[in-house]
């Protein structure tokens, strides 16, 4: 990393490597648009703001063209953009490339995803079709990530609002490709080993199921970690977010629709989400979303055992959602 980034180191723990530590001194140098009114570098006319998008997705007719900047030249009529994030944790730079793909590395991708052009989240949640382009252009940037032959793994993620960790409410992702696995996905991996998939049968859960698409499940999470937590499975057993066709990409839109208006409108509270998908050579895995409203504090039982006092039975979560769909229209198109 460059002197201007500051040093960056990777930790790992004596506990099996269970836990790493990405060491990263410019993140911290961040600012929080929540607070300082600054101007929004996301928006339309703001692109110079940003560094050049590797890919910009254009709306051309009913479907999406993709280009990227060039030179001095930034495309102005975009409706996703995703370029390298200023403060990087990750960076494709050859000098902290491992010597062979693998190796724990800050070797990778740290890019921001700008959802839409819309500022306003309550806006941009109006219309389904607006997280359908951001997960299509998310798709098509990560089919060109894992082309990197140093790449392992990915973990799309978005920060909702300031108890989910955003410094921009401007509606964005974060990816983070790595040289390794995260040990939340190994965890899952080694869930699989077994034999049996663990997620098939909550494709099939009544207690649990809150909306059921034709090609994806929006759940209640049986194990929440807090109230309201919510998972999206595809009904089709596949490892790969990659894999996933036109129809299943919308259908998961209007699924993450739901539960973030759910969480804003109802709850009223700050979320995150992500996207685990199988690293390079996982074959028996099972894509899927995570959504967890911020609705609890975490205390040294949560931190440091992995235990969580939950006070919402996802059996009851998953009522209150149902009944809410019943009275509340969550997927008004224009």
């Amino acid at each position: 990393m460059s002197e201007k980034m500051g040093k960056a180191l990777v930790r790992v723990s004596a506990q099996n490597l269970l836990i790493i530590s990405l060491i990263s001194p410019i993140r911290g140098r961040r600012p929080n648009l929540f607070v300082e009114g600054l101007k929004c570098p996301f928006c339309p006319g703001s692109e110079d703001l940003t560094p050049k998008a590797v890919l910009v997705a254009r709306k051309v007719g009913r479907g999406l063209q993709f280009t990227r900047d060039y030179d001095e030249r930034y495309v102005r009529d975009w409706v996703v953009r995703i370029f390298p994030n200023i403060y990087p944790v990750l960076k494709p730079d050859p000098e902290v490339r491992p010597a062979s793909p693998g190796i724990k590395s800050l070797y990778g991708y740290h890019e921001v995803l700008v959802e839409s052009r819309i500022h306003e989240e309550s806006k941009y949640l109006m219309n389904y079709e607006n997280i359908y382009y951001a997960l299509a252009a998310l798709k098509r940037r990560l089919q060109e990530i894992f082309k990197d032959d140093y790449i392992q793994s990915v973990i799309p993620v978005k920060n909702g609002g300031v108890e989910g960790g955003a410094s921009i409410p401007h509606p964005h992702m974060q990816l983070f490709a790595f040289t390794f696995t995260p040990p939340e996905l190994l965890s899952e991996i080694e869930a699989f080993r077994g034999g049996g998939c663990p997620f098939n049968k909550l494709v099939e859960s009544n207690e649990l199921m809150i909306k059921d698409f034709s090609n994806v499940v929006l759940i209640a999470s049986p194990a929440p970690r807090s109230p309201y937590e919510l998972m999206i499975l595809p009904k089709k057993h596949e490892p790969s977010y990659l894999s996933t066709d036109k129809g299943t990409l919308k259908e998961l839109a209007k699924a993450l629709q739901i539960s973030l208006k759910f969480i804003r409108n109802v709850l009223r509270k700050d979320y995150n989400f992500w996207i685990h998908t199988a690293p390079k050579g996982v074959k028996d895995y099972h894509w899927h979303v995570e959504v967890l409203p911020a609705t609890s504090r975490w205390g040294g039982l949560e931190k440091g055992g992995g235990i969580y006092l939950v006070t919402k039975s996802p059996e009851v979560a998953a009522e209150e959602m149902r009944n809410h769909l019943k009275s509340f229209s969550y997927m008004t198109s224009t």
